[in-house]
């Protein structure tokens, strides 16, 4: 059965249904929210609501009356936690449910088979700041000390700042200004380290972050710092989107994260073209 956006929240509420697996993601704001839903049920009594990812980089919207696993055969479903021993080439929604600071530390030493020397644990945390002795800044967004920082701190075979400011807003019409914000690390007299960001008051999502290479692991360490944030100031979670699999920051970051499906003509066509990082500059060569 189609549903409209106009009649989403109603189907809600008769259904007494909520978001699955309790995710969030900016694009499940209304204002993303303008195509149909498909309402299927089952007949063990289980109910599902969604529609099409807002573009690739966003999970399925998917609303459910029982807390019970689904598997929908649909682009960006949730298809349970991330498995982070499986090294296989795939697609995550990277997210974490923020609660308290110290919490997050918690959940990092226990997952860790060093927490005194793998940051950032209970353990470490302390270490790694005093070391740094940086600053964190969060404010509102500047184009172009965005661009100029970021291709400061960029690896040379990625987009520049604005292309990937021009890919962004390609693919989030709708998204608001206002939402985005920057995060940057000051580090002896220095930009270390930046983010671009969209902050929607419920969440953080980190759309893209550059960083200076050193064992101080700088990038960790803002994102760290944007866990806290979070915490702190009462935000229900913070992501980093769909991906691939790149690098092992977001991993040690995002500890929610959850398995999508990805259709299989789909996936191969990212592993034969965008498996380094979809930031490289390959992906220009797809798009033009």
């Amino acid at each position: 059965m189609n549903i409209t956006a106009g009649e989403l929240h109603k189907v809600i509420e008769d259904y007494n249904l909520h978001i699955y697996q309790n995710i969030w993601h900016y694009t499940f704001n209304d204002i993303f929210q303008q195509t149909n839903f498909k309402l299927e049920k089952t007949k063990n009594g289980i109910i599902t609501l969604y529609s099409r990812p807002y573009n690739s980089f966003s999970p399925l919207l998917t609303y459910i009356n029982v807390d019970s696993d689904v598997y929908l055969i649909e682009n960006n479903a949730i298809q349970g936690k991330y498995e982070q021993s499986n090294e296989d080439y795939r697609h995550v929604f990277w997210f974490l449910k923020t609660v308290s600071f110290n919490d997050f530390l918690e959940r990092r030493s226990k997952s860790s088979s060093k927490p005194r020397k793998h940051f950032p644990t209970l353990e470490s945390y302390d270490k790694y700041k005093n070391k740094i002795q940086g600053e964190v800044i969060l404010e509102e967004f500047n184009e172009k000390f965005f661009i100029e920082n970021y291709d400061n701190l960029k690896q040379e075979d990625f987009l520049s700042g604005k292309e990937i400011l021009e890919l962004f807003k390609k693919n989030n019409p709708a998204i608001k200004y206002e939402w985005f914000r920057l995060a940057y690390l000051h580090h002896n007299s220095e930009i270390v380290a930046i983010a671009i960001l969209v902050d929607d008051k419920k969440s953080i999502n980190l759309e893209n972050i550059a960083a200076k290479r050193d064992s101080l692991s700088f990038g960790i360490f803002l994102c760290t710092e944007l866990v806290r944030y979070c915490c702190e100031n009462g935000y229900y979670s913070f992501d980093a989107g769909v991906s691939g699999l790149y690098g092992n920051y977001k991993g040690k970051i995002f500890l929610d994260s959850k398995e999508i499906f990805k259709k299989k003509e789909s996936l191969t066509r990212y592993i034969q073209f965008w498996k380094p990082s979809y930031w490289r500059k390959i992906k220009q060569k797809i798009i033009s």
